[in-house]
């Protein structure tokens, strides 16, 4: 799949992509948003209740394994949508040169 080229695509399209950009980037900062309110949250809870072992660091690091998950699959769709080829399809052209 070729890049995209925005330059020659009608306004109408570009909304459209452009649209759905945003609706990615806002899912992706949105779960953002929430792991760290909630991670600061667990963390205060952690200092209040006298603190002793430190079991915050279990769920926000689980947490933050899914976050980083999430950014790659956002990238990934961000680069889809640009029409950037994936490694899969970079591989495949080595191959065909060969």
């Amino acid at each position: 799949m070729a890049e995209a080229d925005y330059k020659s695509m009608s306004d109408e399209r570009i909304k459209e992509i452009a649209r759905r950009r945003h609706y990615i980037k806002r899912g992706f900062f949105y779960h953002l948003g929430i792991f760290l309110v909630i991670s600061v949250a667990l963390v205060v809870i952690y200092l209040l209740t006298g603190k002793g072992y430190l079991w915050p660091i279990w769920p926000i690091g689980v947490w933050s394994l899914f976050v980083i998950t999430h950014l790659f699959s956002t990238k990934r769709s961000l680069n889809k949508i640009d029409g950037k080829p994936s490694a899969v399809d970079r591989e495949a052209a080595r191959l065909r040169k060969k």
